[in-house]
């Protein structure tokens, strides 16, 4: 029998409780701009017009993404969807900045989900995942 990685255990362990707690919060936004976003969707949806979530600048791409899954499946899943972007971005940029050192994976992740405003604040729905997932990506294709 084969014996489990205490790094990859734990940083499992984080996964599920991260899963867990965004799909906890349903609609209980930590701050307005989670429900900034998802109106932005509804007023482009119901009036035919885009109206940035912050005033001045908004960001089209994760807000159309953010409003369609939490007017089509709810904000239980957006919030599960940005967390789980999250979690992929940090690893993708692990894996872009650290290609030869593959072994401390599950640690990095660790050490990033330690941190507990970043694990909060990314169980709800709200853009900055998204952008962090298409930085990430951007990345690890440059690198590679």
């Amino acid at each position: 029998m084969k014996k489990i990685d205490n790094t990859f255990f734990l940083s499992s362990i984080l996964f599920l409780f991260g899963v867990y707690i965004a799909y906890s919060r349903g609609s209980n936004f930590s701050d307005g701009d989670s429900y900034s976003v998802i109106n932005a969707f509804l007023s482009l949806l119901n009036e035919g017009n885009y109206s940035p979530s912050r005033g001045a600048y908004g960001h089209p791409i994760p807000e159309t993404i953010i409003g369609f899954l939490a007017y089509n499946f709810g904000t239980r899943i957006s919030n599960v969807f940005c967390f789980i972007l999250f979690f992929i971005s940090i690893i993708i940029l692990y894996k872009a900045f650290l290609r030869n050192n593959q072994n401390n994976i599950n640690l990095f992740v660790i050490l990033v989900l330690s941190n507990s405003f970043l694990f909060l604040e990314n169980t709800n729905s709200i853009d900055y995942p998204i952008a962090l997932f298409f930085l990430s990506m951007g990345f690890y294709f440059l690198k590679n």
